[in-house]
């Protein structure tokens, strides 16, 4: 699960980097004055709040990924009831230590 999670932020790190060279080239494409100015300063923003916004999102989900991982019977007081008991009968009673 976490190898898909990795593979969702190189997909979405090209994605969210591509709006940037598309703002950078409105001038290039006969876009001109303030309006070029306008659009590459929302393209850029649009980019950044994406980024960060997907970046956050994943790394979270990593993180609770692994602290499940590394302590199950964290893992049953967090999760809701049915992936708890999904989890619970994934795991031996000697991983959970009370």
């Amino acid at each position: 699960m976490v190898v898909h999670n990795l593979g969702a932020v190189s997909h979405s790190k090209i994605l969210t980097w591509g709006v940037y060279p598309i703002a950078y080239l409105l001038p290039a494409i006969g876009v001109s004055g303030g309006d070029a100015w306008v659009g590459k300063q929302l393209g850029y923003s649009i980019a950044d709040i994406l980024a960060k916004a997907l970046y956050g999102l994943i790394i979270f989900q990593i993180a609770r990924m692994k602290s499940f991982a590394d302590d199950p019977a964290f893992a049953l007081e967090e999760l809701s009831v049915e992936d708890a008991g999904e989890l619970s009968r994934s795991i031996k009673p000697a991983d959970v230590v009370k």
